[in-house]
């Protein structure tokens, strides 16, 4: 008889084991919409972009020659020593 009640009890044990480990869980909501830009904000068919004059005299400027941008920036650091 106390076998049966050992064996109740741990049938007991493994069912509520079962039961509490289910993994019920909700899907993913959606992402969140996309911010809605103002109308004076859009970009329009008519925009045009332009590069600045100054671009042209940074050093970073796609159009000085590498070897001139490398003659600059030694010229412009003190001397060690």
């Amino acid at each position: 008889m106390a076998q049966a009640f050992i064996r109740l009890g741990e049938d007991l044990s493994r069912w509520w084991v079962k039961v509490r480990s289910w993994k019920l869980t909700l899907p993913d909501p959606p992402p969140p919409p996309w911010p809605r830009l103002p109308a004076w904000d859009r970009p329009h068919a008519q925009d045009s972009t332009s590069i600045s004059s100054l671009c042209l005299a940074s050093r970073d400027s796609p159009l000085i020659v590498p070897i001139r941008a490398k003659i600059e920036l030694a010229m412009m650091r003190p001397p060690l020593g």
